[in-house]
């Protein structure tokens, strides 16, 4: 959906628990890089279709920057939500040593045929709503 384009509600993101990845997924063989959430993910999905791919929000709650809302895309397996861009990217990585915790949010689901390969991802407009309306209510505590 265009940015431009109004709907009269918005979808509220749904608080999920995210896991390690299950150990009949393994992406080893993988390409999983930085910056790459939607294609890494698409990548797990593809590879095993029963895998859904998730769109939402993360909230990364760092230490000495508070906290902060973006979009972002991960997988679930039946109940199980898992981010294989978390693990094999984000973990250990010097930058990330101040970050306290993150909170994921789901917005919406997809499978990985709704996709072709390099197909070009946009997040939808509840997700970006949602990092929109999370950014105020930060900005507005903050002062």
């Amino acid at each position: 959906m265009k940015k431009e384009e109004k709907q009269n509600e918005i979808k509220m993101a749904e608080p999920i628990a995210i896991s390690n990845t299950p150990a009949e997924i393994d992406f080893s063989n993988i390409e999983i890089k930085q910056g790459d959430c939607f294609i890494n993910s698409y990548r797990v999905a593809k590879k095993y279709p029963q895998v859904e791919i998730v769109e939402g929000l993360i909230i990364a709650i760092d230490i000495e920057n508070g906290a902060k809302p973006m979009p972002h895309v991960w997988n679930k397996l039946g109940d199980i939500h898992f981010d294989v861009t978390k693990e094999k990217v984000w973990t250990g990585r010097e930058e990330l040593n101040e970050t306290k915790d993150i909170k994921y949010f789901s917005v919406k689901f997809h499978s990985h045929t709704d996709f072709k390969n390099g197909d070009i991802f946009e997040f939808c407009f509840d997700t970006n709503e949602n990092v929109e309306a999370i950014k105020e209510v930060i900005n507005k505590k903050q002062k």
